[in-house]
C-alpha cells in the first residue's frame, strides 16, 4: 500500500473508496440537513463531494430537487463530475420541476460535456413538459442569442410555455426581455390571471425601480 499511494491514480481511487464507506447511502441526507441548518458551511462541504464516486448519483439527484439555490448549485456540481455515462439519469430527473429547477438540473447535463449530454439536451428541447423545453432551448444558447431563444419562446401559442419564458427569464436576468414584457403589459395583451401575475414579477425583477413603475 505505502508503494502504491505516490501514484496519483491509485490515491484518487482509494480516497473515493473510502468517502464512499465513510459516507455510503446517507451522505446527501446527512449533508442536505446539516446545510439547510447551516448554509454557510457549504463551501466546506464541497470536498467531501470530490470524493464521492457516482454510486450516489441518484441519491443527489433527489437531494437535489428540493433543495435550496445554493445547496442544488453544490449537489448538481457533482452530478456533472459523475454524470459521464449516465447522462440519461440526469435527463429524467429534470421533469416535473419548474423551470429555474429544470434549467439547473439541464445545466448539469450540458456540463457533463459528453456527445451523449449534448444529444439529450436537443431531444428535451422538444420536451412535453414546458418547462423542460423551455429550459433546454435556452440552456445550449450564450449572451445575446439566449434572449433571443427567450423572446422568440414568449410568443409561442402555449400559455403554460409563456408563464415557464416569464418564470426562467426571472430567475436568469434576462434584462433584454424587459422591453417586450413591457409592451406587453402596456397593451394588456391577452392572458390569465397567471400569465399577467408573472409579467408583473417579471417587470419587477428585470427593471428594478422602473419596473416597479411599469408594473
Amino acid at each position: 500500500l505505502r508503494g502504491l499511494l505516490p501514484n496519483a491514480t491509485f490515491r484518487e481511487a482509494l480516497l473515493v473508496t473510502l468517502a464512499d464507506a465513510l459516507f455510503g447511502s446517507d451522505a446527501f441526507v446527512l449533508l442536505g440537513r446539516y446545510l439547510t441548518a447551516v448554509p454557510g458551511d457549504i463551501v466546506l462541504a464541497k470536498p467531501i463531494l470530490e470524493l464521492l464516486g457516482p454510486a450516489e448519483l441518484p441519491r443527489a439527484l433527489g437531494a437535489a430537487r428540493d433543495a435550496s439555490s445554493d445547496l442544488r448549485d453544490l449537489f448538481l456540481g457533482y452530478v456533472s463530475r459523475v454524470g459521464r455515462g449516465r447522462e440519461e439519469q440526469i435527463a429524467d430527473a429534470a421533469e416535473g420541476l419548474d423551470a429555474e429547477r429544470a434549467f439547473a438540473f439541464l445545466e448539469a447535463l450540458r456540463d457533463v460535456g459528453t456527445e451523449r449530454a449534448h444529444s439529450l439536451v436537443e431531444e428535451l428541447s422538444k420536451h412535453s413538459d414546458p418547462a423542460v423545453r423551455v429550459s433546454a432551448s435556452v440552456v445550449v444558447q450564450d449572451g445575446s442569442a439566449r434572449d433571443d431563444e427567450l423572446a422568440l419562446l414568449l410568443s409561442d401559442p402555449s400559455p403554460a410555455t409563456r408563464i415557464q419564458v416569464l418564470r426562467l427569464a426571472q430567475h436568469i436576468q434576462a434584462d433584454a426581455l424587459f422591453e417586450r414584457v413591457s409592451r406587453l403589459v402596456s397593451e394588456a395583451a391577452p392572458a390569465s390571471a397567471e400569465e399577467l401575475l408573472e409579467r408583473m414579477r417579471t417587470l419587477l425583477v428585470l427593471g428594478g425601480e422602473g419596473g416597479e413603475a411599469q408594473a
